[in-house]
């Protein structure tokens, strides 16, 4: 009878609502001195990216207009920077480096970080032996000690040895064309050996820059003579050419 009671008793127990625990419901503290990996990522920021080249302070409005625009200098997915005078795109590099990474006709310029022509004479030879060292590029010639022979002046505006620049380079009373650099008997009429008198040819002839007796009626003084004859800029009787 007792068993029989006791058998009752526990199925009544086992039939009373219990608390259930699930696994997902358990927490389980961190072992000490260990950090969780999500409050890691979320109070750690991630480290900065490296920082890239710098672009040198622009010296002309020429780099000043390369560097206002993001994308000027982007060569191949990767950023070049403008060179402080020309303005050109120019690959970047480390002075401090023993590889600069420039190629082989280049150099690294130690102030601005940049694949540069030249940085001093010594780096140009052959029909280039000069340098610009404010555009950083092998030219012909920065000034007349580097020219000679039929081209003796250095024509600084181009970097380049020519006839002229002024009429000292030229002989026998010629005149410089500094539009072409050559030596010429006249650029205007006061070049000519007897401007505005009654001699003959003391008209020039700015297409040809010879001297001759006229370009137009105007210039003939004579009474007997009043017309420019055209085919040959001389005065004539006649207004018609032959």
């Amino acid at each position: 009878m007792r068993a029989a009671l006791f058998v009752g008793v526990g199925w009544l127990l086992a039939c009373e609502p219990q608390e259930v625990r699930l696994f997902s419901a358990v927490r389980a503290d961190p072992d000490p001195g260990t950090t969780s990996s999500a409050g890691a990522d979320a109070s750690v920021p991630p480290p900065p990216a490296p920082a890239g080249p710098e672009q040198p302070a622009c010296r002309s409005p020429e780099c000043s207009s390369c560097a206002a625009e993001p994308l000027a200098c982007l060569v191949s997915e990767a950023q070049w920077l403008c060179h402080p005078w020309t303005g050109s795109c120019s690959l970047p590099c480390d002075p401090e480096s023993p590889s600069s990474q420039c190629p082989r006709e280049q150099r690294c310029h130690p102030d601005y970080g940049l694949c540069v022509g030249c940085v001093g004479p010594a780096e140009c030879s052959g029909a280039t032996p000069a340098c610009d060292q404010q555009r950083n590029v092998c030219v012909e010639c920065t000034d007349s000690s580097l020219c000679g022979g039929p081209t003796p002046a250095c024509d600084t505006g181009v970097q380049r040895c020519v006839e002229c620049t002024g009429a000292e380079h030229c002989a026998g009373g010629e005149v410089c064309d500094t539009t072409q650099h050559t030596c010429v008997q006249c650029v205007v009429s006061t070049d000519c050996p007897n401007p505005g008198g009654d001699d003959d040819r003391a008209v020039c002839d700015p297409t040809n820059h010879v001297c001759v007796e006229c370009l137009r009626d105007d210039d003939c003084t004579e009474p007997d003579k009043p017309f420019c004859k055209q085919s040959e800029l001389e005065c004539d009787e006649d207004q018609l050419d032959d």
